[in-house]
């Protein structure tokens, strides 16, 4: 897999293959265009982009980690999270981080699952915490 620096092209480019039972019917695409920042990056594979991800800091060594993935990562799923993995942990040490947190939502077992694979932990429920008032898994991994 390629990594690429995240452009929002690649977002909605991944966001049209996601299953929309997870995430609803958006009206609006526009946050995909507030990602495009430093430390994000696009997972390319067979020069398409099929998953994007990445950190956005609240403050010195606090983070706050992102992923969007089309179904294309299930057709290389070893190879994706390792890439994750691999990319996060570097992530950590560049940005010297002692806090990265994410939002999981609460029905999405493979998403807790992951959260738990790149060595976060739960630390509570957020009560309908997105737009269609989802409730979803607080997750941090504390360096």
């Amino acid at each position: 897999m390629e990594i690429r620096p995240f452009i929002k092209e690649h977002g909605y480019v991944v966001f049209q293959d996601i299953n929309n039972m997870l995430i609803g019917n958006q009206k609006s695409l526009s946050f995909i265009n507030n990602l495009e920042v430093d430390d994000c990056f696009t997972g390319v594979k067979d020069n398409r982009p099929i998953i994007c991800g990445g950190i956005i800091k609240y403050w010195q060594g606090c983070y706050e980690g992102w992923v969007i993935a089309s179904h294309h990562i299930n057709k290389y799923p070893i190879e994706t999270a390792r890439t994750i993995k691999k990319y996060t942990n570097y992530l950590i040490e560049k940005n010297d981080i002692h806090r990265l947190q994410t939002a999981v939502l609460h029905s999405f077992d493979d998403g807790h699952r992951f959260a738990k694979f790149l060595g976060m932990e739960p630390e509570g429920l957020m009560k309908k915490y997105d737009y269609m008032e989802q409730d979803y898994m607080r997750y941090a991994r504390v360096i």
